[in-house]
Parts: structure tokens; C-alpha cells; sequence
């Protein structure tokens, strides 16, 4: 049974989420809980437009700022850390019908995932090693050490593409597979790569010991149709683009080295 605190607390917070629809409490004074209800309201629609520019201009403000008024009133957030908001609408938009927006925009979903990923890349607590891989080694004759904060994205739709000018009513064909990273610098970048480079990523991603010629070598056996030299040209392509991207950090070099990440001359 609540208290009449949480009886009070229960029909104030009711009151800011859905004033339609939950009356305003009698010994608080209307001007007052909208002012409330503006200054909570205006601060997530601000974290949430942040983080889905895109999707907010494809939607436009008027549907959008409805959005974000309808996710206020009924989600229920699984923490108070206004940038972990984002994440929690990218689900809300998951599991809501939403469906005349859903059939007008088939690619909402992965597109606002691809946006979300932007901000989680940023916040994400684990820091690019400053030791440990050499920046200037060579990519074939060495280990290749893959960026702890990179990550390949698989979408039907090409998210990276749309805006108010390319708005596309079907999937691809074909997987459209990207890169994200979170580079030394702290920017965001990304890379639209084909399948031999997704595979390279994922090679990259579980390997710890062989080298990036023997990795090509290995990797080339799944690509038969492509001639072993141009199949090792484009590999040595892309191993230097991926570190030229800070997807590659350089390559491994033995434990208690100084050598750190940002030494360019």
C-alpha cells in the first residue's frame, strides 16, 4: 500500500509524463508543473535529437517533437544518465508499433542505429592503449594490432547514404557492411567495406599471433575465384587503409616497449 509521499510522488511524475491524461495534483500550481514538465521534456528531446540528427530531419519537427513527447510519457528509462538516453529510445522505437512511421521510413530502425552507434563509440569507457603496436611497422611482415574501438556494422539499407535527398523504399541487394571507429584523435570515422575486407576485419579481430601476410595467405583460400597477386595487392591495400583509418594501430611490438600510439614524426 503507498504512502501518501509516494501517492504524492505517484501523481506529480504522472502529471509531468502525460498531462492529457493524468490530472495535475490539486496543491501544485498548474504554471508550475509546466514549467517542470517543459524543463524535463525539452532536456531529453535535446539528448535524443543530439544523437539522431538524420532521423529527425527525415521525420520532421512536428512528428518528431510527438515522438519524443509519446517516449517520455510511457518508457520507463533503466537510468537517470541523460547521454544513456539515446539508447534507450533506439529500443523504445524497437519494441513501440509505431506503424504508419515504420511503413513510411522501412529503414528507421537501422538507421537510428547506425546513429546511436556514433554516441556509444564516443562514451565508451575503454581508451585506445597508448603502448603496444608500433604505428610505423610493417603491416605484412608484422602483427597487425585491430583498434580495440572499432566496430563492422552489417545493415540492408545503405544508412550511411540517407538523408532528405535519398530516402530508398527497398533493401540493397547485397549487405551493406561499414566500419566504425572511434580514431586517436577521439573523432568518429567510418569505412564502407566489401567482403573481402569484412573478413579481414574478422580475421584481424580474433587474431594474436600471425602475421599480415600469413593472415592474407590464409584468408585468400575462401576467395578462390580471385588470383592469388591481385588478391594479395588488394590485401595489402586494405591493410594500409584500415591504418590509415586508426581501424590498425600499427603493428605488435614485444611487452615493455615505449613505443606509444601518437609518436609520429
Amino acid at each position: 500500500m503507498r504512502t501518501d509521499l509516494e501517492h504524492t510522488q505517484h501523481r506529480f511524475t504522472a502529471h509531468l509524463r502525460d498531462p492529457l491524461n493524468a490530472a495535475c495534483p490539486a496543491d501544485v500550481p498548474a504554471r508550475r508543473m509546466q514549467a517542470y514538465r517543459e524543463l524535463l521534456t525539452n532536456n531529453v528531446e535535446s539528448a535524443i535529437s543530439a544523437c539522431f540528427p538524420v532521423l529527425k530531419e527525415l521525420v520532421g519537427e512536428p512528428r518528431w517533437r510527438h515522438l519524443t513527447e509519446q517516449f517520455f510519457a510511457t518508457h520507463r528509462a533503466h537510468t537517470p544518465i541523460y547521454r544513456e538516453i539515446p539508447a534507450e529510445f533506439r529500443a523504445w522505437l524497437a519494441a513501440t508499433p509505431l506503424i504508419d512511421l515504420k511503413q513510411e521510413f522501412p529503414y528507421l530502425l537501422e538507421l537510428a542505429h547506425y546513429e546511436w552507434m556514433e554516441l556509444a563509440l564516443d562514451i565508451e569507457p575503454t581508451e585506445i592503449p597508448e603502448t603496444g603496436a608500433d604505428p610505423h611497422g610493417d603491416l605484412l611482415a608484422g602483427i597487425p594490432v585491430l583498434n580495440p574501438l572499432a566496430r563492422m556494422l552489417t545493415y540492408g539499407y545503405p544508412v550511411h547514404r540517407i538523408g532528405p535527398d535519398f530516402r530508398p523504399k527497398d533493401p540493397d541487394t547485397v549487405p551493406n557492411r561499414l566500419i566504425m571507429v572511434r580514431q586517436r584523435d577521439h573523432g568518429i570515422g567510418f569505412l564502407e567495406i566489401n567482403p573481402l575486407v569484412a573478413r579481414l576485419f574478422e580475421a584481424l579481430r580474433e587474431n594474436h599471433t600471425d602475421s599480415g601476410q600469413a593472415l592474407l595467405n590464409r584468408l585468400h583460400v575462401e576467395f578462390p575465384a580471385i588470383p592469388s597477386a591481385a588478391f594479395q595487392a588488394g590485401g595489402s591495400v586494405a591493410l594500409q587503409e584500415l591504418a590509415t583509418r586508426d581501424i590498425i594501430l600499427g603493428t605488435r611490438i614485444p611487452d615493455g616497449s615505449t613505443t606509444r600510439h601518437g609518436a609520429y614524426p
